[in-house]
């Protein structure tokens, strides 16, 4: 008698949506990707009105950047373990409301250190979106409409 482990078993994958009823996904997976790279420029664009209005210095602000990017790169190694654990539908779904509450945060923050603070737990969604709307893209599009070129895509 054999004991398996309990979600040993290898993740589904499902095949491509046929037709072009793959277009509607990609763009909703399109639309949670490029907000967090929006997110991402704005900071970078925002930075000497953050660093006037709550009254710190360049190097302080910094931080701002800093901590998203050093949460992002603990967060972006564990997207697939999450998403075989979770599921990619659900982890994409959690992720996009879970970085719209924690952008919400940030526009709230009080100070620097709050501002950091929500900055810190917004990557953890904005890391994932990226990697799992990737992972998605290239299960429910038909390999051969993937690539460059927008004759593909008819």
């Amino acid at each position: 008698m054999e004991v398996v482990a309990p979600n040993s078993a290898p993740p589904k994958v499902s095949g491509p949506v046929s037709g072009g009823r793959w277009l509607l996904p990609l763009i909703v997976l399109v639309v949670g990707m490029f907000a967090t790279v929006l997110d991402t420029t704005i900071v970078n664009v925002a930075i000497p009105a953050i660093q006037k209005d709550l009254g710190s210095s360049s190097d302080d602000v910094e931080w701002v950047v800093t901590a998203y990017t050093l949460t992002l790169g603990i967060v972006v190694p564990l997207c697939g373990w999450l998403g075989d654990r979770i599921g990619l539908s659900r982890l994409y779904a959690v992720s996009l409301a879970a970085f719209a509450l924690t952008s919400a945060l940030c526009g709230i923050a009080w100070d620097l250190e709050s501002l950091v603070a929500f900055r810190i737990v917004q990557a953890i969604p904005g890391g994932i979106l990226p990697v799992i709307s990737l992972t998605m893209l290239y299960r429910i599009v038909p390999p051969a409409k993937i690539g460059f070129g927008a004759r593909q895509c008819r």
